[in-house]
């Protein structure tokens, strides 16, 4: 019995810091991004550019370029979203009802592009957005179906 208490407090323990490890891996680029865009050129800190960011008028005639990625980064995660959810839902409930023992399977495919890094995903999808560009268009909304 206490050898099974000492375990359990050494498990919480290593859970414990796990995650704090794990938060602080999360939050050391988020502090260092607020630090950086509050920073003020004559020293001291200043919120001009959040205010910028959230002044629509101002990116709009200063940051043309800015408008547009942002409103396709918008465009790409609803698409994406939407087309996962059409696709995954119906998928995993036959997979559940019928093939239960296809179901880890398909999970781990599932989450295979969360996985793997970006970059790897973006030089195996450049020969074929190359295609579709040249056959659908160069919108960027057409990788959400990449």
């Amino acid at each position: 019995m206490k050898l099974r208490a000492a375990r359990r407090r050494r498990q919480s323990i290593l859970r414990r810091v796990v995650v704090g490890l794990t938060g602080l891996f999360f939050a050391l680029p988020l502090v260092g991004m607020a630090e950086f865009t509050t920073r003020a050129p004559g020293g001291g800190r200043t919120l001009d550019t959040w205010t910028t960011l959230f002044d629509v008028n101002a990116i709009d005639a200063d940051y043309p370029e800015l408008k547009t990625g942002l409103l396709n980064s918008g465009g790409l995660a609803v698409m994406t979203v939407a087309i996962m959810l059409v696709m995954l839902v119906p998928t995993m409930t036959w997979v559940r009802l019928r093939l239960p023992g296809m179901r880890r399977p398909l999970e781990f495919i599932c989450l295979l592009p969360l996985t793997i890094p970006a970059i790897v995903l973006v030089v195996g999808l450049a020969p074929v957005y190359a295609w579709v560009s040249y056959l659908l268009g160069e919108s960027s909304l057409w990788l959400a179906f990449a």
